[in-house]
């Protein structure tokens, strides 16, 4: 399980999801460790920032 302010991501829950939009923050998309790893190394890094849940202010 991942905590994040009030919301609870249950890894059980969503299965094989592993991007997500808020409907409170549609500007912010969460991205699996997973899936950021990817998209950097096919060289998006640099086009797209990427922040830890725990430094995010959301």
């Amino acid at each position: 399980m991942v905590f994040w302010g009030d919301y609870i991501l249950d890894e059980k829950k969503t299965g094989n999801i592993k991007m997500f939009r808020l409907a409170e923050s549609t500007n912010v998309i969460l991205l699996h460790e997973s899936l950021r790893d990817m998209l950097i190394e096919k060289g998006f890094g640099s086009d797209i920032a990427f922040y830890d849940l725990k430094d995010a202010a959301i």
